[in-house]
């Protein structure tokens, strides 16, 4: 994964010219750049399946994690940076429980429930940060 996180920075330089930022939040025009970046491979990630696409499905799905990972790097997180903090939130989701019983999804699906005593990232996060 890390690979990839390298190479999404490298697009994110060299073809959109974006070059290291101090770590801070999007611009105005960049959050809303990225909500409707978001909204439309989500939108093509649904059509693919709705198609019947394969093929559509995995490339909008990659697309996602595309922009999501060009977003960190936009908001100064440096492909290490990015790497670190995807493996703090991975920690914490391990620490999760499969349920099908987490009232913010759709009922009936198998999701992660935080059992009592759960820690969120967001310290792990902030340490990498610097914050």
């Amino acid at each position: 994964m890390s690979q990839y996180i390298h190479q999404v920075g490298e697009f994110n330089e060299k073809i959109l010219n974006i070059k290291d930022r101090p770590i801070g939040l999007l611009t105005i025009g960049e959050l809303d750049y990225a909500g409707k970046a978001i909204e439309e491979e989500l939108q093509e990630f649904q059509e693919a399946h709705a198609n019947m696409d394969m093929i559509g499905a995995v490339d909008a799905a990659i697309d996602l994690t595309y922009f999501a990972f060009g977003f960190l790097y936009r908001m100064g997180l440096t492909s290490e940076q990015i790497v670190e903090c995807c493996s703090a939130v991975h920690k914490a989701n391990m620490d999760k429980a499969a349920s099908r019983n987490v009232s913010k999804r759709v009922v009936g699906e198998v999701d992660a429930e935080k059992p009592e005593g759960w820690v969120g990232p967001e310290e792990a996060i902030a340490q990498l940060l610097g914050g």
